[in-house]
C-alpha cells in the first residue's frame, strides 16, 4: 500500500515469491487512494482504512469493509486544511485518528520545498469515531 494509490492485490506463487496482480478498489467500491497503515478488527475481522484528499474538501474520508470485501462504512471527515495523515488506531469500539501539525501546502512545492511542513501555529487534535456512529471531535 502507498499514501497516493489503490491498494494493490499479491499473491504468493509457487516458488514463494510475492507476485503483483494489480490495483485493488474493492471490486470498484473505492475509485480513491488510501493509507498505507489500514488497520484489520481482531475481533471482527473488518478492514478500517483512511483516504485523504489534498485538493478537495472535506480532505478525509473513513472507510470500513467486512471481511468479504463490501464497503459497510463510508464517512467524510472535514478538516480545515489538508492534513497528512500516515496512521490512526483502533481501539474495541473507536477508531482514533489524529490530526497534527503536519499540513499538506502545495504551493511550498511549486516555490520547491517540500509539499508536507509543519505547521506550529496548528493546534493537534484526535478524531474520534465510534465504530457504531458518527464523530464526535475530541
Amino acid at each position: 500500500m502507498s499514501e497516493d494509490d489503490l491498494p494493490y492485490q499479491v499473491k504468493i506463487n509457487g516458488q514463494g515469491d510475492l507476485e503483483t496482480i494489480g490495483r485493488f478498489g474493492f471490486d470498484d467500491q473505492i475509485d480513491c487512494s488510501v493509507i498505507a497503515h489500514s488497520k484489520v478488527d481482531a475481533t471482527t475481522g473488518d478492514l478500517h482504512t483512511l483516504s485523504y484528499n489534498v485538493l478537495r474538501k472535506p480532505h478525509l474520508r473513513y472507510l470500513k469493509f467486512d471481511t468479504c470485501g463490501k464497503k459497510t462504512r463510508d464517512v467524510d471527515i472535514t478538516l480545515p486544511e489538508p492534513t497528512m495523515i500516515h496512521d490512526f488506531a483502533i481501539t474495541e469500539n473507536f477508531v482514533v485518528i489524529p490530526d497534527q501539525q503536519m499540513v499538506f501546502k502545495l504551493t511550498e512545492m511549486i516555490r520547491g520545498g517540500s509539499p508536507v511542513i509543519y505547521d506550529k501555529e496548528k493546534m493537534s487534535r484526535f478524531e474520534v469515531l465510534s465504530k457504531q456512529i458518527r464523530p464526535v471531535r475530541v
